[in-house]
């Protein structure tokens, strides 16, 4: 069976990490952010991503953002010895909990803007008005989600459609 210490970016308790991430940085629909822990599984810093970073031809889209925010956290030294830290991608947004066409993109945005940085790569957490998944993990829940954890007014409740159309 994985444990924590053989696979440090496992993520056993979702809950609580998004619970640490959305303290430090609110989570805001449409928005995405990369959170650094160190080893024991406390966090290091979290940064929603610039949405206006260029990217170098054939990296996915957000690799640089993700690149700088690390290297703000923890800086760009890699050495010798095994990664101090983990690194995971929060995307918030609105719709289901269900793994959308660009979540993909996403993680390995994450694992070409983390290589060669000491840091293992995380998981990509998806967080909507109705819950969250990964990526990896394959795991998903319905709570939290971005309404209970995000302050008031940072989301806007899905709307049923009215009878008389839009």
């Amino acid at each position: 069976m994985p444990c924590s210490h053989c696979e440090p970016w496992r993520l056993d308790d979702v809950a609580s990490t998004l619970a640490a991430v959305d303290r430090q940085v609110p989570l805001v629909a449409g928005s995405t952010y990369i959170a650094v822990f160190d080893l024991m599984g406390a966090l290091v810093g979290a940064r929603r991503l610039a949405d206006d970073v260029p990217e170098r031809t054939g990296h996915p889209p957000g690799t640089s953002a993700i690149r700088s925010a690390v290297t703000a956290l923890i800086g760009d030294d890699i050495g010798p010895l095994p990664p101090d830290y983990v690194t995971h991608l929060v995307r918030c947004r609105d719709g289901y909990v269900v793994w959308a066409p660009d979540d993909p993109a996403w993680g390995y945005a994450l694992i070409y803007g983390v290589q060669m940085m000491n840091t293992y790569v995380g998981e990509v957490i998806v967080v909507t008005p109705h819950g969250w998944t990964m990526g990896r993990g394959r795991a998903a829940g319905r709570l939290p989600t971005l309404s209970n954890l995000s302050p008031a007014g940072n989301v806007v409740p899905l709307r049923p459609p009215s009878p008389g159309g839009p």
